[in-house]
């Protein structure tokens, strides 16, 4: 990676063409760089939907190629001193290889963003692609001041997008109280047991078993005469 502004100042689109001479179907990926570094990539082109019959996705399909950038600075020498450095440090990057297959994309094919006399504006193009690179790219980024960059050997959060997004975690459910737990080790108390009551003694003093009050007999009346 290279040194360079600490905030980009431009809007950028890389465009794939399923022809050459930027004929065909279309796919583009916009960038608008934050900070001083920042890339917009695709991991693998076959999450891209091509919209063209029997050729459902954008892995090996791209036959051209064009990256663009506006400034978005007004002024005068100032700006466009700004955006035209700016303007250096994207790449728009094309893989031979998806980031499914764990090499990183494997061969890579680079197109630069040349300034206009103004530099409002940059460009590049590839209208036929090089020897060997005809319906070749599974994967494409865009990237400023990020010249050191490859796909990620795993599929990430950020691998349609602007860059990484922060980690979502997971809604936390409350918790319903639980009852009041007993004490480690206590052991239950019974309830106390009502005694039952004593049997009355029988009435009759002389049925087996039964037993007789011994109580201070009556003085006997005396006889009458």
């Amino acid at each position: 990676m290279t040194g360079g502004a600490l905030a980009a100042n431009i809007a950028c689109t890389g465009t794939l063409y399923f022809k050459s001479g930027f004929e065909g179907a279309s796919y583009n990926l916009t960038l608008t760089p934050q900070g001083a570094s920042d890339k917009a990539y695709v991991w693998d082109l076959k999450d891209v939907a091509s919209g063209v019959p029997a050729k459902p996705t954008w892995d090996d399909r791209a036959n051209s190629a064009k990256l663009s950038c506006s400034c978005l600075l007004s002024g005068g020498a100032s700006a466009a001193a700004k955006c035209t450095a700016d303007y250096a440090l994207m790449i728009m990057r094309m893989w031979a290889e998806p980031g499914s297959r764990g090499n990183r994309g494997g061969a890579s094919l680079n197109l630069t963003c040349t300034a206009a006399a103004d530099a409002k504006s940059c460009a590049g193009a590839l209208s036929a692609m090089p020897t060997g690179w005809g319906s070749r790219v599974s994967a494409v980024a865009l990237l400023y001041n990020n010249s050191d960059f490859a796909l990620p050997k795993s599929r990430r959060d950020d691998d349609m997008g602007n860059g990484p997004s922060p980690a979502s975690k997971p809604a936390e459910t409350p918790k319903t109280p639980s009852p009041a737990s007993k004490p480690a080790g206590a052991t239950p108390v019974p309830s106390p047991k009502t005694p039952s009551p004593s049997p009355s003694p029988s009435k009759k003093g002389g049925k087996k078993g039964g037993k007789k009050r011994h109580s201070p007999s009556p003085s006997p009346s005396p006889r009458k005469p």
